[in-house]
């Protein structure tokens, strides 16, 4: 994927919101594997000036995600807010496509309530809005101290079907620690070994 995406930031036929995307989704990749940044800040600069929701609310996101790993709970809590207000009421798929990723970080910086009016005023009408919200609510009730691990197996074979293998091994990784299921836990982290993700 990076391969194919890198050359696409210099093309001078590309959309500036498009090229903003490219830049978005290739940093989260590198994000997820450990591995340097760019200048997120840049990023999420350039896709405020876009003014556009389908680059603003990924890069919301991405800014939230990047604050947590760099040790910035504040910062990171102040983007999740922001993703939470700016996604408010609008196209169901700008809020649910990054809801999981926001949700996680702002329970991890200490903004619950973010993660609960997240999942609460969301709206979904697609199925695809429906996994990523009800897996967004699925790791609320955990952080709560749901443990639901039916509702995790569940998860884990909706994202199977769906086709995105980040949510699936995150899923399944959900259900070893709230089933005591070692092998569902291995499952999991082998997901993610294939997908380079650190951690």
């Amino acid at each position: 994927m990076l391969t194919r995406a890198l050359p696409l930031t210099n093309d001078d036929r590309m959309d500036a919101s498009l090229v903003v995307a490219v830049d978005i989704w290739t940093t989260l990749v590198h994000l997820r594997r450990g591995q340097p940044l760019g200048d997120v800040e840049d990023i999420l600069a350039r896709a405020r000036e876009v003014e556009e929701l389908q680059v603003l609310a990924p890069a919301l996101a991405l800014a939230a995600q990047a604050a947590m790993a760099a040790g910035d709970p504040v910062r990171a809590a102040a983007l999740a807010g922001e993703f939470e207000t700016v996604t408010r009421s609008k196209a169901p798929m700008y809020r649910s496509e990054s809801a999981v990723a926001v949700a996680r970080v702002a329970l991890a910086a200490g903004v619950p309530e973010v993660a609960d009016d997240l999942v609460a005023r969301s709206e979904p009408v697609t199925m695809r809005d429906e996994l990523f919200i009800d897996t967004a609510a699925a790791v609320v009730r955990e952080a709560e101290g749901a443990a639901e691990p039916e509702v995790w197996a569940a998860l884990e074979r909706r994202w199977h079907d769906y086709g995105n293998v980040f949510e699936e091994a995150y899923a399944a990784m959900a259900l070893g620690r709230t089933a005591d299921d070692p092998a569902a836990t291995a499952r999991g982290r082998a997901l993610l070994d294939e997908l380079g993700v650190a951690g």
